[in-house]
C-alpha cells in the first residue's frame, strides 16, 4: 500500500498531469483537462471543479489553495476532454497543529 502524502493546510498544492496516453498507451493530445477535488469546509464535504492550464509540451498545471479546506483527507481527479478515458486519481492528507489556523 502506498504511503499517503501530507501537506501543512494552508500551502498552495500543485497539481501536473500529462503527458496523455489511451488504453493502448498511445500518445493523446487532449483539448483540455480538468481537476476534481473533494474535501471537507466546516464539516461538511465540498466538491471544486477547476480546469487546468497547459504548460510546456503535453503538460498541463493548476495550483490549488489549500487553506480552503479543513484538515483531513483531500481526493482528487484529472480528466482530458476530447479524448477517451485519459484520467488519473488519487488522494492526499491536510494536516495542521496548534500554529495553524483554521479547521
Amino acid at each position: 500500500m502506498q504511503q499517503q502524502q501530507v501537506f501543512p493546510r494552508g500551502q498552495p498544492i500543485g497539481f501536473t498531469a500529462g503527458p496523455f496516453t489511451d488504453a493502448f498507451s498511445n500518445p493523446v493530445t487532449p483539448t483540455g483537462a480538468n481537476l476534481t477535488l473533494t474535501y471537507k469546509v466546516c464539516g461538511v464535504k465540498r466538491t471544486q471543479s477547476a480546469a487546468l492550464t497547459q504548460a510546456a509540451g503535453p503538460y498541463w498545471v493548476y495550483s490549488w489553495d489549500s487553506s480552503v479546506a479543513d484538515a483531513g483527507e483531500v481526493a482528487w481527479f484529472i480528466n482530458a476532454t476530447g479524448v477517451t478515458a485519459a484520467v488519473n486519481q488519487g488522494e492526499f492528507w491536510l494536516d495542521k497543529n496548534d500554529a495553524n489556523p483554521g479547521s
